[in-house]
């Protein structure tokens, strides 16, 4: 039976975890139009953006230097 769920939204609900996408899942990812990959990449890379602006911890391992003895 056939998800009434818009092939691009499945794609992209299954692509958001990178670590756990399949083989299949990526193929299908690539098999989108162009367009639909750059609309799900520009989505992902707001969510992250919103990620890193509100923790400022990965900021603070930034500073100083790599190794401190």
């Amino acid at each position: 039976m056939e998800s009434s769920q818009p092939a691009t939204a499945k794609i992209e609900q299954q692509s958001n975890d990178i670590s756990t996408s399949s083989l299949a899942q990526r193929r299908a990812f690539m098999r989108l139009s162009l367009k639909e990959r750059c609309l799900i990449l520009q989505r992902q890379a707001e969510e992250m953006y919103k990620h890193y602006q509100e923790d400022t911890e990965w900021q603070e391992l930034e500073v100083g230097d790599i190794v401190d003895f």
